[in-house]
Order: structure tokens, then C-alpha cells, then sequence
């Protein structure tokens, strides 16, 4: 949550327990980041985290980034999903192509993210 005031303010609204109210802030920057990827805007995504990072610490530990990543990836997997369900609605050849192209984007995306979790060596 954003709210547009003289600066803007980030917000959670979990506020019963620090680490879900960490978790669930991440997935929104995770949601955020994988648009601007989506978008080819991968440096801009990564000055967006290094920012963000300096400012507010979501990155403690090792398993965060892997958490982020996840998180990349389901976003990617909504995405891929919301645009297979409008292509499969259209009946013009033109916005049925257009959404499979933006299924087969995100399909791909989420595909990168999958492979930064194979072990490498």
C-alpha cells in the first residue's frame, strides 16, 4: 500500500506480526519488480530494489531473495493466467493474438525466475 501524501508512504496492514508484515511488503515489491521485467525494465527493477533495500530491510537473511524470487513468479503466473482467460473470451482473431503473445511473455518470465532456483555446480 502507497499512500500519495507530501512523501509517499509505504504501508502494511498486517500488523499482528513482523515477519508476515515483512513477507507480505515483499511480495508487493516482488509484484512491482516482475511488471517492470515484464515491461523489459530489469535495470530499473533492480535500482527500484536497491533503493528500497537501503531504506527498509527485506533482505536479512539468504532465503529472502529466494522468497522474492517465488514471489516474482507467482505474480508472473497471475498475469500469464489472467491473459490466457481474456484470450480464450475473445472472438477477433487481433486481441486473441495480443493476449497469447502477453501468455507466452509471462510463461517465458516466469521460466527465468524458475531457473534461478536450479542448484548450479
Amino acid at each position: 500500500n502507497i499512500f500519495l501524501y507530501q512523501h509517499p508512504v509505504i504501508f502494511d496492514c498486517i500488523e499482528f506480526n513482523d515477519a508476515y508484515r515483512q513477507i507480505d511488503v515483499l511480495d508487493e515489491v516482488a509484484f512491482f519488480c516482475m511488471d517492470l521485467e515484464a515491461h523489459d525494465q530489469d535495470k530499473l527493477s533492480e535500482k527500484f530494489v536497491s533503493e528500497y533495500s537501503k531504506r527498509f530491510s527485506c533482505f536479512q537473511q539468504g532465503e529472502d531473495r529466494k522468497i522474492f524470487n517465488y514471489f516474482k513468479c507467482y505474480r508472473a503466473n497471475v498475469r500469464a493466467k489472467v491473459h490466457a482467460l481474456a484470450a480464450i473470451q475473445e472472438r477477433d482473431a487481433a486481441p486473441f493474438s495480443r493476449h497469447a503473445e502477453r501468455v507466452k511473455a509471462y510463461v517465458c518470465l516466469m521460466a527465468r525466475y524458475m531457473r534461478e532456483f536450479e542448484p548450479t555446480g
